[in-house]
């Protein structure tokens, strides 16, 4: 007989031979695994079927295939749904002032980024006179006189609208008053 290499052709039937003979030679309510014989009515762990046992000699190779594919699945539905990019809390992007359809930029803000309309709480240090925080608004680097000035700005004209914070006016922006200031409104034409 030939040495058995690859189980095709007339080699196959010599392997399969012994396995089909012992096979037969088994207890009645057993069932063949491989070359176990597992008897149904022993108390023992159930037999598992022929098509499982590959997967379990590979439990570290099934692991690690299961792992990149959940990361992957994770990596990939991180990114923007739909083709919409994410909005940031701080910036209002030409595609969201598009998308609003908003008339003037009191509106356009009011709808989009309506805390940056509220201004902070107000107090005193040293038990002086309690004044409000102002916030501010500029337009293409020049100061206006209020949030009322938005109403008068035409949302269509615009390019991008940004918040400033508080701890950031005096750094950021020029011409900023010292008095207390709950933050800026800085907004930019095409």
């Amino acid at each position: 007989m030939p040495p058995a290499t690859p189980a095709t052709g007339r080699n196959a039937a010599a392997l399969w031979r012994p396995l089909a003979a012992f096979a037969l030679r088994r207890p009645p309510g057993s069932i063949m695994v491989g070359l176990r014989s597992w008897n149904l009515g022993a108390r023992s762990s159930p037999p598992i079927s022929i098509l499982e046992a590959p997967l379990l000699r590979n439990i570290p190779v099934n692991v690690a295939r299961f792992s990149m594919i959940i990361g992957l699945a994770a990596c990939a539905s991180s990114g923007a749904v739909g083709g919409t990019a994410r909005t940031s809390p701080d910036r209002i992007t030409r595609s969201e002032i598009y998308s609003s359809n908003a008339t003037n930029a009191y509106e356009l803000i009011s709808r989009l980024r309506p805390n940056w309309l509220r201004p902070g709480p107000t107090g005193s240090i040293g038990g002086g006179v309690v004044q409000s925080q102002a916030i501010l608004v500029y337009l293409n680097s020049q100061r206006l006189e209020d949030l009322n000035a938005l109403k008068t700005i035409s949302a269509e004209g615009l390019e991008s609208a940004q918040w400033i914070d508080a701890a950031r006016v005096q750094t950021v922006l020029n011409q900023a008053p010292s008095g207390p200031v709950a933050g800026a409104i800085v907004l930019k034409t095409r």
